[in-house]
């Protein structure tokens, strides 16, 4: 599973090989993924800061069957 830092790697990795083409098709490619790695990278980030204020499945089948 990945891990907001592993994310944040992967944007780095493709960020440096935007910078290794001249393909402008290229470019945009590199450059949209590593825009959906940070975003992916702040998301687990976020996870992390407010899992106990998340609402797990286990915990609405629990009291769904209290009901």
């Amino acid at each position: 599973m990945f891990t907001g830092a592993k994310f944040r790697e992967k944007a780095a990795e493709s960020l440096e090989s935007s910078k290794k083409t001249d393909i402008p098709g290229e470019i945009r490619k590199f450059e949209q993924v590593t825009k959906s790695f940070t975003e992916l990278a702040q998301n687990e980030d976020w996870l992390a800061q407010n899992f106990n204020r998340i609402i797990h499945s286990h915990e609405l089948n629990s009291a769904n069957e209290a009901s």
